[in-house]
């Protein structure tokens, strides 16, 4: 099974609503697996326009932090990020 390209990854997570993207990344975290779509969503995350899918990417990659270098990378650009959620989720990592 293929993986989400980058586009499907900024479609499904860039939603007005939270329950939308919740299912987005619920769906594709069990059908491939969180650590396969971390590049992926790295290349994603600057391209989403709202603000909680862009938390979203980062509420879900703090346990890989340590392994994959580029979630240190997306963590550096959210917070730089305009909206405090998505601030507050990189300061995590």
């Amino acid at each position: 099974m293929a993986l989400p390209t980058v586009d499907e990854i900024v479609t499904a997570l860039d939603q007005k609503r939270q329950s939308d993207s919740d299912e987005a990344i619920g769906r594709f975290s069990k059908e491939f697996g969180m650590e396969r779509l971390v590049p992926s969503l790295a290349a994603a995350f600057p391209r989403i326009r709202n603000w909680r899918g862009r938390n979203q990417i980062l509420f879900c990659l703090p346990r890989f932090a340590r392994k994959l270098p580029e979630v240190v990378d997306v963590a550096l650009q959210g917070i730089r990020d305009p909206a405090y959620m998505v601030r507050m989720q990189a300061c995590g990592i």
